[in-house]
């Protein structure tokens, strides 16, 4: 109450959620055969403040990499998004090796990728890795989610119509109770997904 609203917030809304050229990209992923989840995230320049802005999620029930390289081609393309600076992925999820293919969903999904097309600047068709530190990256996520003083706002917003599963699925992140005590540590045995894209991505 009775602070001003960034100019960021201002710009995003009147873009009614479509990211200006100028804005930094982001796609973080968590894979996983049974889900695969997928956020979108923008950083706009710092002369606009220090926010960022979770602006669209996609969510694969049974994926495959080709099934996700197509989803995230079909996705870009529709909500014409292009000029991603990096493409993140779960450290450890990403790296373990199928025993149907033989190699590890981080490779399949930079082959899938690549042929479709699908580049960032950093790192054309290949990701970075996200922290594996989960107690460093639940701070980080922690902090983007608090009220900054100097704001009034918090570091993060995220565009509900656009990411109604993260928005669902994000009281899983409060931190369990065992016994009646509550730990120091997020739930992590509900759906966390695409919370765990958004935990990378603060990181």
């Amino acid at each position: 109450p009775g602070q001003q609203m960034s100019r960021a917030r201002e710009i995003y809304i009147e873009r009614n959620g479509q990211p200006p050229e100028d804005w930094m990209l982001s796609m973080v992923v968590d894979p996983g055969h049974t889900m695969c989840g997928v956020l979108f995230i923008a950083t706009p320049p710092p002369e606009l403040g220090n926010q960022r802005f979770v602006f669209g999620e996609i969510a694969i029930q049974r994926s495959t990499s080709m099934l996700f390289a197509t989803e995230v081609e079909k996705y870009m393309r529709v909500n014409r998004l292009h000029g991603f600076t990096r493409f993140i992925i779960d450290a450890h999820g990403g790296a373990l090796t199928s025993s149907e293919t033989g190699i590890s969903p981080r490779a399949a999904y930079s082959r899938d990728m690549k042929s479709l097309g699908i580049q960032c600047f950093e790192t054309e068709s290949s990701f970075i890795s996200g922290s594996d530190d989960i107690a460093g990256r639940e701070t980080c996520l922690r902090n983007w989610l608090s009220i900054q003083p100097e704001t009034g706002e918090p570091k993060v917003f995220i565009d509900v119509r656009k990411c109604p599963r993260l928005v669902r699925t994000l009281p899983n992140f409060m931190k369990k109770e065992v016994n009646g005590i509550v730990q120091d540590e997020a739930n992590r045995r509900l759906e966390c997904h695409h919370i765990e894209c958004l935990e990378y991505g603060s990181a």
